[in-house]
């Protein structure tokens, strides 16, 4: 019997998702096919037509079930669990850091100074933890949080390519089309649908 289920975690305080960084696997065999059996029906009972549960047992079951289905899942993220914890903490910092700081013009020299890294280390460490040059992981959250805002707020397409980092609208907008196949007022026309 197959289970399917779509999780997301958030960092806190941020949008970004764990699952969409981190890579881990997406399928699994149940070590326990019965005891799995029993959190997914647990879960489907606790969240019921998408409520959350309310009473504090129930939610202390819920998150409990939840959290024990998805540790396979994070065991399998390279970045926890291989390397040093130097390269973990160090991954995590500036996954954290970009995050906070996708609205400034932050050169891989910048990076570097920050992290207290010489840019090309810094650089190899993140593309051998992450799979993903530092540079392109960012410019990737870039439009990530540029179609965020397009979908969520009525800024224009210039405040939004200042919001996120870019000197001006071409180059955001090139940017954006690339990783979208649309450009920005094409796909917040899309959106608006």
């Amino acid at each position: 019997m197959k289970y399917w289920c779509h999780f997301n975690a958030t960092l806190p305080g941020t949008s970004l998702d764990l699952f969409s960084v981190y890579r881990p696997t997406y399928e699994l065999a149940a070590v326990d096919p019965v005891f799995t059996e029993n959190l997914f029906k647990l879960l489907v009972r606790s969240y019921h037509e998408y409520q959350a549960p309310v009473a504090a047992p129930d939610k202390f079951e819920a998150e409990g079930a939840l959290r024990l289905l998805l540790a396979p899942f994070v065991r399998t993220i390279p970045a926890i669990q291989g390397g040093p914890a130097f390269s973990s903490d160090k991954i995590s910092g500036m996954i954290l850091y970009l995050e906070d700081n996708l609205h400034r013009r932050l050169s891989l020299k910048e990076l570097g100074a920050e992290f207290k890294l010489n840019p090309t280390c810094l650089s190899n460490l993140f593309r051998e933890k992450m799979g993903v040059p530092l540079m392109n992981y960012r410019n990737k959250r870039r439009i990530e949080r540029a179609v965020e805002l397009l979908w969520n707020t009525t800024f224009n397409i210039s405040e939004i390519a200042d919001k996120v980092g870019f000197p001006n609208v071409s180059s955001f907008s090139k940017a954006f089309s690339a990783q979208t196949g649309h450009s920005p007022r094409e796909y917040r026309r899309l959106l608006s649908r």
